[in-house]
């Protein structure tokens, strides 16, 4: 085969095994992260907190595991009503350094930050009703989902493949006020315990 014959043979050839080898780096040898379809309200110590499971669901250990969670509003200017805000919210624990393949963890939502709220950059317009909370540093996660029907809340998590070190980004769902309920998680499972069906 002469010189011209094995280039043209090759490239496609090539090129067909580099594009093989992205999709299988990127598409099998990546984390995999679920998230529970609920949130769980509990009372701590006369405070409201909200507790989110999420499970490795690969077949790999997954590291450096961390998350962030932020809640977009409208309804929280009341002279701008269909303005969204984004604020961001706080984890009880938003990093593990590592998550065993199928293994389950649990964090904490807390409520949001008085001293984040109160450096807003429209005070004067924030509905008194809010306002009043954040004073009393009473605010919690459903005060501001009953602001509007649209608000909601959705967490994001980035984690890397212990094997591939192929570094990915995940997105639960977008959580609304009918997603928080009373309750425990299946100590085996992402769902909820409502003593009805086996778990």
């Amino acid at each position: 085969m002469t010189t011209l014959g094995s280039t043209l043979v090759g490239l496609p050839i090539g090129f067909l095994c580099s594009l093989a080898a992205w999709w299988f780096l990127f598409h099998v040898m990546t984390p995999h992260i679920e998230f529970s379809s609920k949130i769980i309200r509990v009372n701590i110590n006369g405070a409201l907190r909200y507790r989110i499971k999420f499970k490795n669901s690969g077949r790999r250990n997954i590291i450096d595991v961390s998350m962030d969670i932020r809640m977009y509003v409208k309804g929280f200017y009341k002279e701008y009503l269909n303005d969204q805000k984004v604020i961001m919210l706080k984890l009880g624990i938003s990093h593990w350094p590592i998550l065993n393949a199928q293994q389950m963890k649990m964090t904490i939502i807390v409520s949001p930050n008085k001293d984040r709220l109160q450096s807003d950059i429209f005070p004067q317009d924030i509905p008194s009703q809010i306002g009043d909370k954040i004073q009393e540093n009473c605010l919690g996660l459903e005060d501001l989902l009953q602001l509007s029907a649209e608000s909601k809340f959705q967490v994001v998590a980035f984690a890397y493949d212990s094997f591939s070190g192929t570094r990915k980004a995940f997105a639960s769902k977008e959580y609304k006020m009918g997603d928080i309920v009373n309750g425990n998680f299946c100590s085996n499972s992402l769902e909820i315990d409502d003593n009805t069906t086996e778990c």
